[in-house]
């Protein structure tokens, strides 16, 4: 082979690489659908079961201007609403408190949301808390890791019982009442003691709460297996088998006594396939492949994970289970022996040796005996105390770390320590608080609309004064790939296309303030359309843009054009004059184009207009809604009848030039004819383009499977202009049916 030996890693200077601050805007809502920053790399903690910790190093922080930066960038020119800081512990993040506050100033005038990821309770400083507390921010967490003080020391967690108690009390007095704790079991020396004490830790956490919040206090503690991995100090120790994990987590439950403690426990079959993977070498690889054959699809998702797959594959192929999950001899060859992390040889197994004799190591790259950073440059400037190195091995310049840090204190302003204060802060003013929840998590922000009607909320801004509004109506198409974007994603990529213009969109009322967008009836997934309609509403008071160009309807279409994601087309726009008539009362019907189903007999002109006048003569037509419902006792098809004969207007065959044009634009087959049909779309109901195709016999065979009829909105029936001023309408017709496309 011509590979080196060792492969060593490559080490990234993150400054040369600023974070990308843009990203695509169409698509389906993803999990965690934000703009996250990577605000370092690395971590100085030196927990003993931690990979990232060890291969990650040294820790490399980017300066505060490049993610203020990345941040704001993200909302401006990416559209996201909501952003976050993350890297393995924010909390040692140099200048995390200083860096907060001014993220925070800045993105409340954006009204956009912030999280802050792995950011531990403990340690944290009276300012980042009091600042916290003001922001609707979720995801506050304990790691102790372990139940006692004696595996909090074999795995190097340097905290102690104090430490969790008393950031325990900082929180809950500040209003918060919904804590999380994270804890592993199945540690090296681990004993049933320090299993109980998993429980204890999180009864005593609640009784701390309840001293301030009352029965509001609530604490999860969440305990996950250990799976030893590569690179680390544990890297030799055994995992707990299958059974023994699942007798202890049996333990854990039957320890909780208090109502108000949530216990969560992982899966223990997921652990054992996990620490398989961990430990496991290229001899696994067959026992991957024959997993895969055998369905093995997802399986970090519990419902389709199968334990039982897993372990007939182990035995069919004779894998060692006990070899690759038990104790391995400290002499012994490694799997991955021949990557080189830039780990001094030896350093992990002094580590592990510490372990086993429950001592030890202080945190790399901070003063002996502190757990945060000093967050102003006067005091960072007076501490010249030595900085940590336990030589593991990678060339760490703490020189060079320490002036870093002073560089970035003061780039963000902090110079002086903040003021102290007689006792913590708290939410005074709900309205002005930035919102940075993650679906509710016990903020003492969230409780700024506890008890107030949905009424009352939209009558108060959050951190807005009354404004006046002007409202825009705007045609637009949706073909291609985002016809499969379904209703609300469409809500969501709007809103995302409106920031990204940089237009002063006017924002709902309450907890959580979204822009103010009015949508037509919503079209089925899949559905392509040329004519949708939405209204949105600006605030009025800004009569020009940020760059000084007048706010008018033709200026604003073209700027909503520039960043709309293809497929997406605004088509029109017109300025409504104030009073004027909602979408849900103008809209009378929408026009539907189908293209029927090929049923081995062509549907030309003549066979389309033969099949439109049998339908219109009829009296009623019914189909049958939601056929595919369960059967009733009496043995009929579940759902109800429609009678769609009632909801169609009209029909009319489209033919000549206008089917190829039109199949072109939608990417459809071409056919010599199609139907256009004019369906109610009011309060007293409507029918979907599907029921109308059935109706006419051109939908195709009930098989899902089947090719079926091609459908497709051209527009809206009601929507004159009669509200729109005078001289502010671009780019449409100001008649009652819908502008049609220039294929027709």
């Amino acid at each position: 082979s011509e590979l080196p030996y060792p492969i060593q890693r490559g080490l990234v200077d993150l400054k040369k690489f600023p974070f990308p601050d843009e990203s695509p805007t169409g698509g389906p809502e993803a999990i965690f659908d934000r703009m996250s920053i990577e605000v370092a790399r690395g971590c100085t903690e030196g927990c003993r079961f931690c990979q990232a910790g060890m291969i990650y190093r040294p820790v490399r922080e980017r300066s505060p201007a490049s993610i203020i930066a990345s941040v704001l960038g993200g909302a401006e020119r990416a559209g996201y609403d909501e952003t976050g800081l993350t890297c393995l512990s924010t909390a040692d993040f140099s200048s995390i408190t200083p860096l907060v506050k001014t993220l925070a100033a800045e993105l409340r005038q954006r009204t956009v949301s912030m999280s802050v990821a792995s950011l531990r309770a403990y340690g944290l400083n009276e300012d980042i808390l009091d600042e916290i507390a003001q922001m609707r921010i979720t995801g506050l967490t304990f790691a102790p890791e372990a139940g006692t003080q004696r595996m909090r020391d074999v795995v190097n967690k340097n905290i102690t019982e104090a430490h969790i108690e008393e950031s325990s009390h900082r929180v809950f007095e500040r209003g918060w009442h919904r804590l999380k704790l994270y804890f592993m079991i199945g540690l090296p020396s681990e004993e049933d003691l320090d299993v109980r004490g998993i429980v204890e830790t999180g009864e005593r956490m609640l009784r701390i709460g309840r001293g301030h919040v009352g029965k509001r206090a609530e604490v999860t503690v969440s305990v996950s297996s250990h799976v030893p991995k590569p690179h680390t100090p544990f890297q030799w120790a055994a995992q707990d088998s299958l059974a023994e994990i699942e007798r202890k987590q049996a333990g854990l439950r039957g320890a909780v006594r208090e109502r108000g403690l949530r216990l969560k426990v992982h899966d223990a079959g997921v652990s054992f396939v996990e620490g398989m993977m961990a430990r496991g070498d290229r001899r696994l690889a067959d026992a991957v492949e024959l997993a895969w054959r055998r369905g093995a699809r997802f399986d970090g998702w519990d419902e389709v994970f199968d334990l039982e797959r897993w372990r007939a594959v182990f035995a069919e192929l004779g894998v060692d289970v006990e070899a690759y999950l038990g104790t391995r001899p400290v002499t012994a060859r490694l799997p991955w022996d021949h990557i080189d992390v830039g780990l001094e040889d030896g350093f992990l197994l002094q580590e592990y040796r510490k372990a086993l004799k429950d001592r030890a190591s202080p945190p790399c790259g901070k003063v002996a005996g502190r757990l945060i950073h000093h967050t102003n440059l006067r005091d960072a400037e007076a501490d010249r105390r030595r900085l940590v190195c336990y030589d593991c091995g990678v060339a760490c310049d703490l020189s060079r770390m320490r002036d870093d840090r002073l560089v970035a204190l003061r780039a963000l302003g902090a110079l002086e320590p903040s003021a102290s204060r007689s006792g913590p802060a708290r939410l005074e003013d709900p309205e002005a608080a930035l919102d940075v929840s993650e679906r509710g998590g016990g903020s003492p922000a969230e409780r700024g609309d506890r008890g107030r009607s949905p009424t009352a909320q939209r009558q108060t801004s959050v951190g807005l004064p009354a404004i006046p509004m002007t409202t825009y109506r705007f045609r637009y198409t949706k073909l291609g790939r985002v016809a499969f974007l379904g209703h609300l994603d469409m809500m969501r990529v709007l809103s995302r296309v409106l920031r990204r213009a940089g237009v002063p969109v006017a924002l709902s009322r309450g907890f959580n303030p979204k822009p103010l967008l009015t949508f037509g009836p919503a079209l089925a997934l899949g559905g392509p359309s040329f004519g949708e309609v939405v209204d949105i509403v600006f605030d009025a008071s800004r009569e020009r843009w940020p760059d000084g160009v007048p706010a008018s309807a033709d200026v604003l279409r073209d700027r909503l054009r520039e960043v709309c994601p293809e497929g997406i087309e605004i088509t029109s726009a017109e300025r409504l004059a104030p009073g004027s008539p909602g979408l849900a009362k103008l809209i009378r019907s929408y026009d539907l184009l189908i293209a029927p189903a090929v049923d081995g007999i062509a549907h030309d002109a003549a066979r389309l207009g033969r099949i439109a006048a049998a339908f219109l003569m009829k009296d009623r037509v019914l189909v049958r809604r939601g056929e595919r419902a369960l059967e009733t006792d009496g043995g009929a098809p579940g759902g109800r009848e429609i009678d769609v004969r009632m909801l169609v207007e009209s029909l009319r065959v489209v033919d000549g030039d206008a089917p190829l044009r039109l199949c072109a634009a939608l990417d459809w087959p071409v056919v010599p004819a199609m139907l256009c049909a004019g369906v109610k779309a009011t309060s007293d109901g409507s029918a979907k383009p599907a029921e109308v195709a059935r109706a006419l016999g051109i939908w195709g065979p009930d098989d899902p499977r089947a090719p079926h009829a091609l459908l497709a909105r051209l527009g809206f029936v009601g929507l004159d202009a009669d509200g729109a001023q005078d001289g502010d309408v671009v780019g449409g017709d100001r008649g009652g049916r819908p502008e049609q496309p220039s294929l027709f």
